[in-house]
């Protein structure tokens, strides 16, 4: 279903606009209206749930939906995480794991090579962070890792994750830790394929992972300072 019924062109939203940044036209009890820009998160029981770039989320009953469309994506900036930033990290990792993530994310939020990817101001739609390596075979001072890199599915294959992971390794580069890991899902090919553009190749090395049921992951490996891929 679209709301409004018969809007004209780009004034028409549908569940197919969750993930998507939107402007929604908003009909206020005085008669008035008002205008909620975000992206749209969810379309469930007839109410739209909108975040905007300062985080707090808007919930629009479609009965109060005037007129909505689809908004152009605007650039995306990257820069050193900040503090600030640990809730939205949160939730993007959550919509990757499908999982938890607390403490962790706070923590990794603190390191100095954090990235994350804003759009709009301060809106996060990705972000990535690297340091030492954490496996007891690779612990010398040049090897380090990758532990995370992810991007929001609205802004999956526009290039963004690309960029951090760019940005992550010259960073790691920068401090004398050229050869660097990053551990993966046997069965996702296209991380695997992400990964093997930016030179990161299986080293054979497997483990299990518990995501609610085993999941096997496999390690690749960059073995020396070099520019990825596109």
């Amino acid at each position: 279903m679209s709301y409004p019924p018969g809007g004209g062109r780009n004034r028409v939203l549908s569940p197919d606009d969750v993930g998507f940044r939107v402007v929604v036209r908003r009909a206020l009890p005085d008669g008035r209206a008002t205008d909620v820009l975000g992206e749209l998160e969810s379309w469930t029981a007839g109410v739209l749930m909108v975040r905007r770039s300062a985080g707090t989320v808007v919930q629009i009953p479609v009965t109060e939906v005037i007129a909505g469309r689809r908004v152009p994506k605007g650039p995306v900036r990257l820069r050193p995480a900040r503090s600030t930033d640990a809730e939205a990290i949160r939730r993007l990792r959550v919509q990757a794991w499908r999982g938890a993530a607390g403490e962790t994310v706070t923590e990794w939020v603190a390191e100095s090579g954090t990235v994350a990817g804003t759009v709009a101001g301060t809106a996060v739609v990705g972000w990535a962070v690297g340091g030492a390596c954490r496996d007891s075979d690779r612990g010398g001072a040049a090897e380090s890792e990758i532990y995370a890199c992810y991007v929001v599915p609205s802004w999956s294959g526009m290039g963004v994750g690309g960029r951090l992971l760019r940005r992550t390794l010259a960073g790691l580069d920068a401090r004398g830790r050229s050869s660097v890991s990053r551990w993966v899902p046997e069965s996702d090919d296209r991380a695997r394929r992400f990964y093997a553009a930016h030179g990161f190749l299986p080293d054979g090395t497997r483990q299990p992972l518990d995501l609610g049921g085993p999941v096997a992951e496999i390690r690749c490996l960059r073995p020396g300072a070099q520019t990825g891929g596109s």
